[in-house]
């Protein structure tokens, strides 16, 4: 019945599956932390900048 429903994942899609979450999920932490650092750096030089 699983093959009918498209409910039949091979082992390997759903380990593809996986790691490309883990990937993004990394990514999307990585890339959040350096906006974060990159705005704050934007505030301190803006403020020092204009004393």
């Amino acid at each position: 019945m699983g093959v009918v429903t498209g409910g039949a994942d091979t082992f390997l899609s759903q380990n593809s599956a996986r790691s490309i979450d883990s990937f993004l999920a990394r990514w999307t932490k990585v890339i959040s932390l350096a906006f974060f650092v990159l705005v704050i750096a934007t505030n301190v030089y803006m403020y020092m900048t204009n004393k």
